[in-house]
């Protein structure tokens, strides 16, 4: 998928190119016409190779990624075998009150 939308870009790019180059120059219409519509065909094969090859370097460096950096396990406290000690909680209102008294 990624490789057909850089193809139909640079296509597209280079159909404008041609036609802004074929008015430029001042050649017929028709002959800017066809240079256009070859050059839209040549840059769309060429879109979808530059396509194909980016895709694949960025799959290949997310995968390498993913295995040099692996997400961590997180452990459910209710699995672990291990008991953590209840935590006090201290309320602070009754800490101001005693020291007021």
């Amino acid at each position: 998928m990624p490789a057909k939308v850089i193809a139909g870009c640079l296509a597209l790019t280079g159909f404008a190119v041609a036609i802004l180059a074929g008015l430029a120059v001042g050649n017929p219409t028709l002959q800017i016409l066809w240079h256009a519509l070859i050059a839209m065909g040549a840059c769309y094969i060429g879109g979808l190779v530059i396509g194909a090859i980016a895709f694949r370097a960025v799959t290949e460096h997310v995968e390498h990624y993913k295995t040099t950096n692996p997400i961590p396990r997180v452990i459910d406290l209710a699995e672990s075998e291990e008991t953590t000690p209840p935590i006090e909680v201290i309320d602070d209102a009754e800490t101001q009150q005693a020291d007021a008294a």
